[in-house]
């Protein structure tokens, strides 16, 4: 579902014309009730009044303080112990975990109310007093506007479907029929709008008295008619405080999350209570998630079929592993053709079909030694199959649904999802070809044409490029090239993660190791990296694997806190001193920088010292005034890429600015190169 702009913008601008009415309106009755009020009452409410906000404002300021003082000093190990300690409360008491969520935000909500009520009281007594400090009142306006503007933005912009994203029901009868009986055996009530993608997922989102019903088109295409009842059954059942907690997606959770909110002062006067909450929701949603799943799939044991429902997830797990292997399956890319393609959806569901005709087997296999992963926000297949008392042998997986009095309806969606996926393409399907398939192309063909003279720093680029534009199999090709010949072992590490990622989406063990590889020779490839192996091991049911990773993880997710991350920033704080690299390299490194680009006027070296055995080299980067952004990307690019494969010590690059002109003034012989 697509916000709506433009109610957006309306809900930006009401709250900012109310709260300047609103504090306008109270010091005007201020002043027209002046002579009706006692000047001292005034002065001591006004005062009192303004006393109170501003130690708000220190206790708020010091409790958040305190809060992220709290987690800051726990590492990675104590933080995910505490996350699975929670977890565990969790799955014994969900119901709590609610109420906890729930407390969080009845304690925002009177907080923010009782600043509000002090900040208008503090305005009307400003204005009774009817003197120069009168004009103190823009302070709390100010505050004022940031508060009421996220209430109003949380109250009116609320995600909806535009109306011509909403399914006729004249043209969709039986889906419509299918999804309120499924409302209806859930005990609710409420119109139903059904909106579609191109996807294979079902989802519902309840705003007023309306259900929004989000069919992806593959899914509609593949599941039969009783297979799609029970996963709406499902879906209801989230809405229903009969078969699931309470939804905690409501008004506070988008007041906290509200974006366009120009006057932040206010958030100083309200962030404790918002940072509580919204710790409090990070966990829920992160840990939670699958217990509720579990209880919302156990109204299709007694409203609906279990098998069918059995079916029907197995077919959207099946799914999900062919997304994971989607590059192998799609057969153009999106922007290869000069025009845009009329038939993307059915692409993507012959894709499917084909994989299926490959992998289902095997897939199936794998479910049933698959481990639960620990950020799931689902229970896997083979958990979620045993509890709604289903066998494997039980399952029956087929493609072929048609016959069951929605073939007409699903040929009218995948033309509807065809068109709509047309209709967001061609307005600027041009540019987006340019950027997405001709830009990588002409990189490729760069490289075709001058292999042997070709900057071994920049096969990273060419790799991406093939990546960009579904050339999976010559990318792989270059990354065993590199591997295999490459001498300069660091210009191995990308290669050795693309390369890895690939191998363990083939359920290849070898990816393993080249994964773990990769990090040791580039800690920038970290994130990229680690997870691949974590997902491998859960989907081959391999614990020692598992277990492995886990303690590997903790440990280099240590390492790029300790470290790595402090090496992405510079600040007067820090402990920089001259660099001390050798003569040779210092020439060798300016000698390329200044090849890259004639624009960059200067080169700064600092040496930025974070622990006793770990220090960066930092390079800061000035160009001549009006240089285009894009020569400044593609320059600071090439530069990165030069420096990420240097050799085993860390290298920072940052674009010369104002703000650094003082730090680095303080390190002597920082400038290295003088265009001048």
């Amino acid at each position: 579902m697509q916000q709506n702009k433009a109610m957006k913008a309306l809900s930006f601008t009401l709250a900012l014309l109310i709260s300047m009415a609103v504090g306008v309106a109270l010091f005007s009755c201020g002043l027209l009730l002046t002579d009706h009020i006692n000047k001292t009452l005034s002065g001591i409410i006004a005062t009192v009044s303004f006393v109170l906000i501003v130690a708000a404002g220190i206790m708020n300021a010091v409790l958040t303080g305190k809060l992220r003082k709290k987690y800051n000093k726990l590492n990675i190990a104590e933080g995910n112990k505490m996350l699975l300690d929670r977890k565990s409360d969790i799955a014994q008491d969900l119901q709590s975990a609610t109420e906890r969520l729930e407390k969080a935000a009845k304690v925002g909500k009177i907080y923010i109310s009782l600043i509000t009520a002090l900040m208008l009281v503090f305005i009307f007594f400003l204005g009774a007093l009817a003197n120069a400090a009168g004009g103190l009142f823009i302070f709390p306006i100010l505050i004022i506007i940031s508060v009421i503007t996220r209430f109003f933005g949380a109250l009116i912009d609320v995600p909806k479907p535009e109306k011509k994203e909403i399914l006729d029901k004249k043209d969709y009868p039986e889906l419509y029929a299918i999804a309120q009986r499924a409302r209806d055996e859930a005990e609710l009530e409420g119109d139903i709008g059904i909106t579609t993608d191109n996807s294979f997922n079902a989802a519902i989102t309840k705003i007023g008295n309306q259900y929004y019903l989000l069919l992806g088109c593959s899914l509609v295409n593949h599941i039969s008619r009783d297979e799609l009842y029970n996963i709406l059954l499902h879906e209801f059942a989230h809405h229903s405080e009969k078969y699931t907690p309470k939804s905690p997606h409501g008004f506070f959770n988008r007041f906290i999350n509200y974006e366009s909110v120009p006057l932040p002062l206010g958030d100083f006067f309200i962030s404790y209570p918002m940072l509580l909450y919204f710790e409090e929701y990070i966990i829920y949603t992160a840990l939670a998630n699958e217990y509720i799943e579990k209880m919302a799939d156990s109204i299709t044991v007694t409203k609906g079929d279990p098998r069918a429902f059995a079916s029907a997830i197995a077919k959207c797990n099946l799914h999900s592993q062919y997304e994971r292997l989607l590059y192998q399956y799609q057969e153009k890319a999106l922007f290869e053709t000069e025009e845009p393609q009329t038939d993307i959806a059915e692409q993507y569901m012959r894709g499917f079909r084909r994989a299926l005709e490959e992998n289902q087997e095997i897939w199936l296999d794998m479910f049933e030694r698959e481990i639960q992963p620990r950020n799931a926000s689902h229970p896997i297949y083979r958990a979620r199959r045993d509890a709604v008392g289903v066998s494997k042998d039980d399952v029956v997986i087929s493609l072929d649904v048609s016959g069951d009095g929605l073939d007409d309806e699903r040929a009218k969606i995948t033309a509807q999802t065809n068109s709509e996926i047309l209709q967001m393409l061609t307005p600027n399907y041009s540019e987006l070809r340019k950027q997405n398939y001709l830009t990588p192309l002409s990189i490729i063909e760069d490289w075709e044409k001058n292999k042997e003279n070709y900057p071994k720093t920049e096969l990273t680029k060419v790799i991406q490029a093939m990546i960009d534009i579904m050339r999976h199999e010559d990318a792989e090709k270059l990354c065993d090239h590199i591997i295999e010949n490459e001498e300069n072992i660091y210009l191995t590490a990308f290669p050795k993660s693309f390369k890895g990622y690939l191998l363990v989406n083939r359920e290849d063990p070898r990816g393993v190791d080249l994964l773990y590889e990769s990090i040791e020779l580039n800690s920038n490839l970290f994130e990229i990296s680690i997870d691949p192996i974590g997902e491998y091991a859960c989907r081959n049911g391999l614990q020692d694997v598992l277990d492995e990773y886990r303690e590997k993880a903790l440990a280099l997710a240590q390492k790029n806190v300790d470290e790595d991350e402090q090496a992405n920033s510079v600040s007067a704080k820090d402990n920089l001193v001259p660099d001390d690299m050798s003569e040779d390299a210092l020439r060798s490194h300016i000698e390329f920088i200044t090849s890259v680009s004639h624009s960059i006027s200067g080169i700064y070296l600092v040496k930025k010292v974070i622990s006793d055995t770990f220090y960066s080299h930092v390079f800061l980067i000035e160009f001549e005034n009006k240089t285009s952004g894009e020569v400044i990307n593609e320059s600071m690019n090439r530069i990165f890429r030069y420096l990420d494969t240097l050799d085993n010590e860390q290298y920072s690059l940052f674009l010369y600015a104002p703000i650094y002109k003082s730090i680095v003034k303080k390190v002597e012989g920082s400038r290295i190169y003088s265009k001048k």
